[in-house]
C-alpha cells in the first residue's frame, strides 16, 4: 500500500476503509467512530462522523458520493 489518503496525512497506509488506504491511526479513529454510530442505542446524526466524512467522497457506497 502507499500513503494514507486521510486529508493532511502523509503516513504509510497499512489498512483500508471502503477501499480507501489509511494509516493505522486513522483506521482506528474511523473504526471507533463507526462503533459509536452503529452501536449506540441512541440514534446519532450522520454529521457526527467527522473522521469518516473526510474520506466519504472516495467511498462508492457512502451518502457523500
Amino acid at each position: 500500500m502507499n500513503k494514507c489518503e486521510y486529508p493532511g496525512c502523509s503516513m504509510k497506509s497499512t489498512k483500508t476503509w471502503g477501499f480507501d488506504p489509511l494509516c493505522a491511526s486513522h483506521h482506528q479513529d474511523i473504526w471507533k467512530e463507526s462503533l459509536n454510530y452503529y452501536g449506540s442505542p441512541k440514534k446519532q446524526r450522520y454529521e457526527t462522523r467527522l473522521h469518516y466524512l473526510k474520506i466519504a467522497p472516495k467511498i462508492p457506497w457512502s451518502r457523500e458520493n
